[in-house]
């Protein structure tokens, strides 16, 4: 400890730094450590983020396959009840497919999305909302 204390502070592995702000203030007010150095928001943003490691690969994989997936799977549940409503002539059938597309659309965008109730039921009433243009369009004819 000695021989690091007389090679100077930058050397010194005791010496505690930041060069993220938020890491400087939990060090400064909640432990009750000086820092030396601590950077501004912008400057803390230039600095690349540590590499992860394994154990946040298969999450990161999860996300990819979710994102690259998300656009199929939406034409798929948003158009293929379309395309059955065109071939199904029935007011009934086609009243039907919107509210089974729009109940099993709730319950899986439920189960499986982390948004607040408030956000869910928008979602909901925009896919039920699209549905029924395309029904009432269809009623006129």
């Amino acid at each position: 400890m000695s021989l690091m204390s007389r090679k100077g502070e930058k050397s010194n592995p005791f010496i505690l730094r930041s060069d993220r702000e938020l890491e400087g203030l939990l060090m400064t007010e909640e432990i009750g450590i000086p820092v030396h150095k601590v950077l501004s928001a912008k400057q803390a943003a230039l600095i690349p983020e540590l590499p992860a490691g394994p154990w946040d690969y298969l999450p990161m994989q999860r996300e990819t396959f979710w994102r690259h997936s998300a656009g199929p799977i939406g034409a798929l549940i948003l158009i293929g009840p379309m395309i059955w409503m065109v071939l199904v002539k029935s007011t009934l059938c086609r009243l039907l497919t919107t509210a089974l597309c729009t109940l099993v659309f709730a319950i899986v965008n439920a189960f499986s999305s982390s948004r607040t109730p408030i956000e869910l039921m928008t979602a909901t009433a925009a896919y039920a909302g699209v549905f029924m243009v395309f029904v009432g369009a269809a009623i006129k004819d």
